[in-house]
């Protein structure tokens, strides 16, 4: 398990808060894609599908772009990592 200093250490790396800016503004970009998407323009079943696949990306990248500490040690402790 990294220590908590250490995970501090690389929050504050140039690199690491350079990933997660590029991180940030990859979901604004997706939200607002949608919107201003126009739902009429898919059929209902394509819109669904791209939405669902939308908002898991948009929390995948939420979840890169805001993991701390103590996330980082639930993840550890429920075994997910």
């Amino acid at each position: 398990m990294i220590e908590k200093e250490d995970f501090e250490l690389w929050l504050q790396h140039p690199v690491t808060v350079a990933v997660r800016q590029m991180l940030a503004a990859k979901r604004a970009g997706l939200r607002e894609e949608w919107e201003h998407s126009d739902p009429t323009a898919y059929t209902q079943e394509s819109f669904v599908l791209a939405s669902v696949g939308n908002i898991g990306w948009c929390r995948a990248l939420a979840f890169a772009e805001t993991l701390d500490y103590e996330t980082y040690q639930t993840e550890i402790d429920d075994g997910k990592l």
